[in-house]
């Protein structure tokens, strides 16, 4: 954790000569891969967090996880509400092929646990992953590698919102070459000084993450949508847009890819698009994950509480393993990686409005499921 704080500190400082910002410095590790045990993977975390808080590191995952009778023994809970200090700490569950609806409900079961015993945006720290062999991205809480070495994950709305105006309300024609062109000159020197960098400190450089990527404070996703012109995010033509923009994404040339290069649409982190909620299903977002995504990330939902009726818990229960399922169908029939990341709200109801305790989290709607 030393030697990655501090080669952390030394691409920092590279990055922000090249007029780069860096937001957060983040460690992803692989203590979960073979655990056995709840008591083992909680020994191996206090390891981390002590490790992590010695090395100054303040965002950590303790990387995936497949075990589905770990999921049932409440590891995801146990782990997370571990006292880990001021650090930011995530898991993840990943799905594997030959999981079916046990494995659905487990994790089901788990993500209403959590956010049960966490509060509102306890689930935040959580996500299923559903990925073919060899997947890698530095984009938390999915955040994984296949060997040793770093990453670079992006967080340009302002970037892509500008690039759609420029496309005009011509339709998505111009969306493709005007967001490439804005990217690729965006990129070009994060990918330079990446390069430089790994040749100077023997670490392997695994890529970027050129996901669209919103930020709290940024242009919406949603309003950098609609400037193409074909009405508000959520109605006909949002998917035309999507794929124009992940065609985009893509189709970068010299720049070294890696993780989900796809279109994020986390409807808890993005102003508009938690806006537009409304208009919205979780139906309706996996839709556009068909062509642009990378599934269902930070999505409202009505959770579980003590005063729940056993019917209802039940239902939600069975409706969220059975979108798990959809999740894990779209992915393997696409071929595409994707991530199941829901918020329940326990006793929460449809259509009720949110408020989060946490920082990284806007207000928006609660999604029927």
């Amino acid at each position: 954790m030393q030697e990655a704080a501090a080669f952390l500190a030394t691409a920092r400082g590279s990055l922000e000569q090249e007029g780069i910002t860096v937001q957060t410095l983040r460690v992803a590790t692989d203590i979960l891969t073979r655990v056995e045990s709840v008591e083992e993977a909680l020994r191996k975390a206090r390891v981390v967090q002590a490790a992590a808080a010695a090395s100054g590191i303040s965002f950590v995952s303790y990387g995936a996880f497949s075990n589905a009778r770990l999921l049932e023994e409440g590891l995801a809970t146990k782990l997370l509400t571990t006292p880990g200090g001021d650090a930011y700490t995530c898991c993840t569950f990943r799905w594997q092929p030959g999981m079916g609806v046990e494995e659905a409900r487990s994790a089901a079961r788990a993500i209403f646990s959590l956010g049960r015993a966490t509060g509102d945006a306890g689930p935040f720290h959580f996500a299923l992953t559903f990925a073919e062999e060899g997947f890698q991205t530095p984009f938390f809480p999915a955040a994984c590698a296949t060997r040793p070495g770093f990453a670079i994950a992006t967080e340009n709305s302002a970037q892509y919102a500008a690039a759609l105006a420029s496309a005009g309300e011509g339709g998505p024609a111009g969306v493709t070459p005007a967001l490439r062109a804005a990217m690729a000159a965006g990129l070009r020197g994060a990918q330079a000084c990446a390069v430089k960098l790994a040749t100077a400190t023997h670490v392997p450089y695994l890529g970027i993450d050129t996901s669209i990527n919103p930020g709290l404070e940024g242009p919406s996703l949603a309003g950098a949508f609609e400037s193409v012109g074909l009405g508000p995010f959520g109605g006909p033509g949002t998917l035309a847009v999507a794929e124009r923009v992940t065609a985009a994404v893509q189709s970068l040339s010299g720049i070294d890819t890696t993780g989900y290069c796809g279109l994020m649409l986390p409807l808890a982190e993005d102003t508009g698009l938690a806006a537009a909620s409304r208009a919205l299903s979780v139906q309706t977002l996996l839709f556009y994950s068909a062509v642009c995504g990378c599934g269902l990330d930070t999505v409202p939902v009505p959770g579980v509480s003590d005063e729940t009726p056993a019917g209802e818990a039940a239902r939600l229960v069975a409706a969220a393993a059975a979108l798990v399922l959809d999740i894990a169908g779209m992915a393997a029939r696409l071929g595409k990686p994707l991530t199941c990341r829901l918020l329940p709200v326990a006793g929460g109801k449809a259509g009720q409005a949110t408020a989060w305790d946490s920082p990284y989290l806007v207000p928006g709607t609660l999604l029927s499921l």
